[in-house]
């Protein structure tokens, strides 16, 4: 009950910022123990993290729900409180979120159809994103390591309910919907997942890690897929098929070595039980980093005829070897970089009225003084020069 009453009282809480600036002492141990061991020694603080994270690996979900309770209800809701948490035990605030988020998803409400309640639905959201707000700038690997009985997996199959649950909602409102001419989609998209295909398991690592910056534009292209009204189950149906992978994050994040992504890849491909029928040129991947897609080396090898999103047309500077941009126009679509949404709010709060803007222009990367011109395209030194 009490659990029940928290969860209640938290769909009135703020959304935290998850903005934490620890000084570099504390970041020295904040990172050095994730289990946040280093506050054996500490004085009093709003929430006993060791003696909370001791109950956690005691009392399984859900029967760890009271200590849930207990932890959240020494903390207002206030943002500015939850970053000075988990600024000194960056796993606490996630840990509590974490199985709050999942017991609302368990015990939400539904309709006498089944249908999860809008409401409800929008109460798991806004736990989710404060979960999210604190663990998307945490490795994989370092939050299945700090052991507060949850794992990176975990997060990513919550995350993959809540997607699910928005997508029966939506589709109920889509059915209902009075006055409204609704014939069949103008086309059907097919989403591979890890069930039908295992070796994506290996590319969908970190999705919330990965869900941040320019990366983010693979897995927001992913989550955007499965919610769509053009999702389809049943491929003998589909107009396309969606491969997700989340490529340039696994290798940015040191999980795979490019090679091995490559490798990872090819298996993936030979494995679609759907890419052969048309040679691959109704299957649809994002590779949304500057390597575009060459950071599946042997793209030209397996994947020729596929669609691929990109924000990126141009050679890589990086790959100087590659004499021609791998971006054709007939086959492939270009796309925004993606942008969190503080800087999207940044932009929009300077933007003016169409009719008063004289330019447009779009810089979006790093201004490494290293990087020159590549080599088969040479002239000015744009990066520097900007």
């Amino acid at each position: 009950r009490r659990a029940s009453s928290l969860v209640a009282a938290l769909a009135f809480a703020h959304v935290a910022t998850g903005i934490v600036d620890p000084n570099d002492e504390e970041k020295r141990m904040v990172w050095k123990y994730p289990d946040c061991r280093h506050l054996e020694t500490s004085g009093h603080r709003l929430v006993d993290w060791l003696a909370f994270r001791e109950e956690l690996h005691l009392r399984p979900y859900p029967e760890n729900m009271a200590a849930v309770g207990e932890v959240l209800s020494n903390l207002t809701g206030n943002s500015a409180e939850y970053d000075e948490e988990a600024r000194v035990c960056m796993m606490g605030i996630p840990a509590a979120f974490f199985f709050l988020t999942r017991y609302t998803l368990d015990t939400i409400d539904r309709d006498e159809g089944g249908r999860p309640e809008p409401a409800a639905l929008r109460q798991v959201s806004m736990q989710y994103s404060i979960l999210e707000n604190y663990v998307s700038a945490l490795h994989p690997g370092l939050i299945d390591r700090a052991n507060w009985t949850f794992t990176d997996a975990e997060v990513m199959r919550l995350r993959k309910r809540i997607l699910a649950a928005h997508q029966e909602v939506h589709a109920w409102e889509r059915r209902e919907e009075k006055g409204a001419v609704h014939g069949q989609p103008s086309m059907r998209i097919y989403v591979y997942d890890e069930s039908e295909v295992p070796g994506l398991s290996k590319l969908l690592q970190g999705q919330i890690y990965c869900s941040r910056g320019q990366w983010g534009t693979d897995v927001q292209f992913h989550d955007f897929f499965v919610t769509s009204p053009l999702l389809t189950k049943d491929p003998a149906e589909a107009d396309f098929f969606f491969v997700p992978g989340y490529a340039i994050c696994v290798l940015e994040g040191n999980i795979y070595t490019l090679d091995e992504v490559d490798a990872i890849y090819k298996d993936v491909v030979r494995a679609l039980p759907y890419f052969n029928a048309s040679g691959g040129r109704d299957h649809i991947f994002v590779f949304g980093s500057g390597m575009a897609h060459n950071v599946f080396q042997s793209w030209e090898d397996y994947i020729p005829q596929a669609i691929v999103l990109t924000p990126e047309t141009e050679l890589f500077n990086d790959f100087a070897w590659i004499e021609h941009p791998p971006f054709h126009t007939w086959r492939d679509i270009v796309i925004p970089g993606s942008l969190d949404l503080t800087e999207v709010i940044g932009l929009v709060s300077h933007d003016k009225p169409l009719s008063e803007r004289r330019y447009l222009a779009s810089f979006f990367g790093r201004a490494d003084l290293v990087r020159g011109p590549h080599p088969w395209v040479g002239g000015v030194d744009v990066r520097k020069e900007i």
